[in-house]
């Protein structure tokens, strides 16, 4: 098997876990030595990160900045929090010049607001209201994603290349020209340099290697997994993290039928 063009981890930590797994004897050399990138969920601006951040900057490890919302603003980039992402990244600006944290390129994540996630794991079926009130609101969907594509653009004038995380139709939507699934979960179609699916066969189980297999041939990258950790979601079925066979599977999976890189969802560890 051929080395992929380049193999980023994410990491979706606290600060006391952060710390603890790169202070681990040998994960940095690991990085290093697989000339490995990691995506870093920015859950907060606390020094310890920013500590993280240095040592991975020190040892040549790219970091990209993994953009993400307090969970009561929606955790990840949606139609809903436009304006809170606009406020969020400027504080992460804020942050890193003071911090002097160098980062390889930002990274959006694009999904449903985890609190109307959270409302249907709890049987709270009014939340569906949303949904289907946006399928009407094609302004409210143009307007987000117009203040987003400006997001974007200030992104590239501060000299950082964007990658989005996105869910695997999104693809399906741009090619036929349609907004309709965006609009009904709440999604964003963003101007990214890099378009990263999210193709996770874990969550597909048994039909995830075919998700995979197919998606991965038109993606600019593909994102695998899952190995354990991420969101906690009160009321959602836990599926069984990847074991280490699935996970070499996907691997040469993605890099046999991705022309780009491959991200390994690995919250956990590396």
């Amino acid at each position: 098997m051929t080395s992929p063009a380049q193999l980023t981890f994410f990491t979706e930590l606290e600060k006391k876990p952060l710390t603890a797994l790169f202070s681990e004897h040998g994960v940095v050399d690991q990085l290093v030595a697989l000339k490995a990138s990691v995506s870093m969920g920015i859950l907060d601006f606390c020094d310890e990160r920013a500590e993280v951040v240095r040592l991975l900057n020190t040892r040549g490890v790219p970091v990209i900045a993994w953009q993400l919302l307090p969970k009561e603003k929606g955790y990840w980039y949606h139609l809903n929090n436009a304006p809170d992402a606009v406020d969020r990244y400027y504080q992460f600006r804020e942050w890193s010049l003071r911090e002097n944290l160098k980062w390889d390129a930002i990274g959006i994540d694009i999904e449903p607001d985890i609190n109307e996630i959270q409302q249907l794991l709890k049987r709270q079926f009014r939340a569906l209201s949303n949904f289907f009130k946006r399928l009407w609101n094609k302004k409210q969907f143009e307007e987000s994603c117009a203040i987003y594509q400006s997001l974007v653009e200030r992104m590239h004038a501060d000299g950082y290349m964007v990658q989005s995380y996105e869910c695997f139709f999104m693809a399906d939507e741009r090619k036929v020209g349609s907004s309709l699934l965006n609009r009904l979960f709440g999604l964003v179609d963003i101007p990214a340099d890099k378009r990263v699916a999210m193709l996770y066969s874990s969550y597909f189980r048994p039909v995830g290697i075919g998700v995979l297999g197919i998606y991965a041939q038109t993606a600019d990258a593909a994102a695998i997994g899952i190995t354990g950790g991420g969101v906690d979601l009160e009321g959602l079925e836990h599926k069984q993290p990847m074991s280490w066979d699935e996970f070499s599977r996907d691997l040469r999976i993605a890099n046999r039928c991705c022309h780009g890189d491959v991200h390994a969802v690995s919250y956990t560890h590396l």
